[in-house]
């Protein structure tokens, strides 16, 4: 069920990733790739292939980034909550 919504929220930020991006008049390079590498995961970040290569490559490291901080903080975070 997880992976489910993990494509579902990629495809979900392929399709409507560029519009808000443009919508709140986000036009740099880092803006563009942080934003859809964090929110749509691997497809996002195959849809900015269009937009550039710079823009690709730093959604592709943001989303790596991402997902090691979140193993290293997810840990600790749950001693918080239990």
């Amino acid at each position: 069920m997880t992976s489910s919504f993990v494509v579902v929220a990629g495809i979900t930020g392929a399709i409507i990733g560029p519009t808000v991006l443009k919508f709140f008049r986000i036009t740099s390079t880092i803006g563009k790739g942080v934003g859809m590498g964090c929110s749509s995961h691997i497809i996002g970040v195959s849809r900015l292939v269009k937009e550039g290569e710079k823009e690709a490559t730093i959604g592709s490291v943001t989303m790596i980034v991402t997902g090691i901080l979140i193993s290293i903080i997810i840990p600790y975070g749950t001693k918080f909550i239990f």
